[in-house]
This record gives structure tokens, sequence and C-alpha cells, in this order.
């Protein structure tokens, strides 16, 4: 395996903490509609 550079892991972390922020309001949304009903 090669390096990892810090900034490039750092990088790494924050898409992937972004796309996991957007699938729990993804659930949040499919919960409210469902509840709503």
């Amino acid at each position: 395996m090669s390096m990892i550079i810090p900034e490039q892991k750092n990088k790494v972390q924050g898409t992937k903490s972004f796309s996991i922020g957007r699938a729990l309001v993804r659930v949040l949304l499919l919960a409210s509609l469902i509840y709503s009903t």
C-alpha cells in the first residue's frame, strides 16, 4: 500500500462524514414523510 498523506486522509474522512450526513438527512426526511401521513 502506498503511504497516505495526512492531508489527503483528512480529505477522504471529510467526504465520508459528509456522505453519512446526507444519508442521515435522507432517512430523516423519509421518516417525517411516513409519520406525517
